[in-house]
């Protein structure tokens, strides 16, 4: 039986939104413990890609195909899925090369959790979020006015410094 109640997709993704976060934090922490800590970190990296793994797999029970393809997030559920996948083929080439990363190789694992980094973004989206939401919008709206009212200050000081 799949649950749509609005009660279970709440607690879902306040669920993820932990996941998310905690996700959040350990790629900062790895980008400074890499070196000393590697096997610590694969080990977290393969847990956090096997929860990411349990989640679209839950979402599919949960949502259904129909609601999470075709329903008003799929282009959000699109990409996670190509995270996802990104996530998992760039922790198989670290599981696989091991040592004998190029630093090519590298710089584009480091831009896959980059995009995985993006994910925490979907966190906006909750209701907990309206008020900075409201605030980024206004910012973005009032953007041009304060473009058009820097204008008339920058020609007071240029006309002021000619005299």
């Amino acid at each position: 039986k799949k649950a749509h109640g609005t009660k279970a997709e709440i607690v879902f993704e306040v669920v993820v939104g932990v996941i998310l976060v905690l996700n959040a934090i350990v790629l900062g922490i790895s980008m400074d413990w890499q070196a000393s800590h590697k096997r610590l970190i694969q080990v977290i990296n393969c847990l956090f890609t096997l929860m990411f793994w349990l989640e679209w797999i839950l979402k599919l029970r949960i949502f259904g195909c129909r609601k999470m393809w075709t329903g008003s997030d799929r282009l959000v559920n699109f990409l996670d899925t190509a995270i996802i996948i990104a996530d998992t083929v760039q922790l198989a080439i670290v599981l696989v090369l091991g040592d004998q990363m190029t630093s090519r190789i590298a710089s584009l694992l480091r831009m896959v959790r980059l995009v995985r980094f993006t994910r925490v973004f979907r966190l906006m989206r909750s209701p907990v979020f309206q008020d900075l939401r409201d605030m980024i919008q206004g910012m973005i709206g009032g953007g041009s006015t304060l473009a058009w009212s820097l204008i008339p200050f920058v020609l007071a000081i240029y006309m002021v410094s000619l005299v």
